[in-house]
């Protein structure tokens, strides 16, 4: 009986030990995919911006040749 009662408290706690490490990487999951996002949304301003200098950049040329 003992022997039966501490198989079981060993592999309670081996299920909660899994289910911690499940957590631990949903949330590192969580924070790589937001970083993703960040760094998507970073390079999409930053194309637009360079859109914008371009745009600028012609028209400062366009103004000089006449």
């Amino acid at each position: 009986m003992a022997h039966e009662e501490d198989v079981r408290a060993i592999a309670k706690r081996a299920v909660k030990i899994a289910l911690f490490c499940v957590g631990l990487v949903v949330l590192f999951s969580i924070v790589n995919i937001y970083v993703l996002l960040v760094q998507v949304d970073s390079t999409a301003g930053i194309s637009h911006r360079v859109i914008e200098v371009e745009k600028k950049i012609e028209n400062m040329e366009k103004l000089k040749d006449k």
